[in-house]
């Protein structure tokens, strides 16, 4: 596992299965909130608040 800093309008892919679809997703949006989904497992997750933290240190 690896660390990446998302800048305002970045989104992320990660490509778990090796065919080309995309498994999960995140993006973080200009105000500051992060959203992901995990399509596999529809779940969404928001981890706004550890993206702050870290940005602000």
């Amino acid at each position: 596992m690896g660390t990446v800093t998302l800048q305002s309008g970045e989104t992320i892919t990660y490509d778990y299965d090796g065919a080309g679809r995309v498994q999960s997703e995140v993006t973080r949006a200009a105000d500051g909130t992060v959203t992901g989904t995990l399509r596999s497992l529809k779940v969404i997750i928001c981890v706004t608040p550890l993206f702050k933290q870290a940005r602000n240190d």
